[in-house]
Parts: C-alpha cells; sequence; structure tokens
C-alpha cells in the first residue's frame, strides 16, 4: 500500500475513533423506578420522565425527582398523571449533560399518605 492511501485510512480512523468516544463521553444512562401502580422511566434523550399508571385503582401515580443544578443549587419536583388507569404522560426537561438526576415512582393516594418505591433510582442527563 502506498504511504498516502495508509496515511489517508490511519487519518479516517482515528477521526472515527474521536466521533466515537465524543459521543459516548456525553451519553446519558436511562433508568427505571416502579411500585404497584406506578412505573417511571427516565430516558436521557431529552431528559423525559415518563409516567405510566398500571394499576386500575383510582390512583394517581408520579414521580419525585430531585437534581442538582451545575451552580449547586437544588431542583425537586413532581409530575403526576391524572389521565387514567393505564396511561402514560411524559414530562421533559434540560438538565445538564452528565449530571445525575434522582427520581422514585409514587402513587397519590388521596385518602391517606401517598406510598412511594423503597428506592429511588438514578439516572444521568
Amino acid at each position: 500500500m502506498n504511504r498516502p492511501a495508509r496515511a489517508l485510512i490511519i487519518a479516517v480512523t482515528g477521526a472515527a475513533a474521536t466521533l466515537t468516544f465524543a459521543t459516548a463521553a456525553h451519553a446519558g444512562r436511562g433508568a427505571t423506578s416502579s411500585m404497584t401502580g406506578s412505573r417511571v422511566t427516565f430516558d436521557p434523550n431529552g431528559d423525559k420522565f415518563t409516567v405510566c399508571d398500571t394499576s386500575w385503582d383510582g390512583w394517581d401515580p408520579y414521580v419525585r425527582y430531585e437534581y442538582i443544578r451545575k451552580d449547586g443549587t437544588l431542583q425537586k419536583g413532581e409530575h403526576y398523571v391524572h389521565s387514567g388507569d393505564g396511561t402514560c404522560d411524559t414530562f421533559s426537561h434540560k438538565f445538564t449533560p452528565g449530571r445525575s438526576v434522582q427520581f422514585v415512582a409514587c402513587v397519590d393516594i388521596w385518602s391517606n399518605n401517598d406510598m412511594c418505591a423503597r428506592e429511588w433510582a438514578t439516572g444521568v442527563a
């Protein structure tokens, strides 16, 4: 193989490796939290929570989340699904790439204390 062709192959291979590593360095990680009546999935593509009502019990599922912003302040909140049994709603955010997002699936029990999954899940934006 002549020298210019070999140099071109090395350059193209190196560029492909650089692109692969640059993309992987900012890749997020999805996660799921669930309990009876509620399933929550975090999708790092678009920083979306999808909250699903998984029981025919009349109670509303929701996600409770916490996120430490780049400036060190805490962002927390909840998103409820009121659309009925067997449905899902999606809620988008703009978290800083590479930052952890903690969340837990819960059920809003109007006549009693709410219930949440035992452990919080962690996704990466």
